[in-house]
């Protein structure tokens, strides 16, 4: 039987408070999914949601000068 990894106090504690702000911004996009919504919009407001509300880096923050697709998909 292969050896069990075991996480320190400290960081089971940061991966409970990352699950805690995922769970938040999965509840605010219960709100901002619609129909005609494009997929840059809700980028845009998760990613202002992160920063704003919850304080928070956002995970794509290393991702910064990635040019993204100049044609919107629209969520229908």
């Amino acid at each position: 039987m292969p050896d069990v990894a075991t996480k320190p106090a400290e960081e089971l504690a940061l991966m409970h408070v990352s699950g805690q702000l995922l769970a938040s911004v999965f509840a605010m996009l219960d709100d901002v999914i619609a129909p005609g919504i494009s997929a840059m919009d809700v980028v845009t407001k998760v990613k202002r949601f992160i920063v704003d509300d919850l304080h928070s880096p956002p995970a794509s923050r290393s991702q910064q000068d990635f040019p993204w697709c100049p044609i919107p998909r629209v969520i229908r």
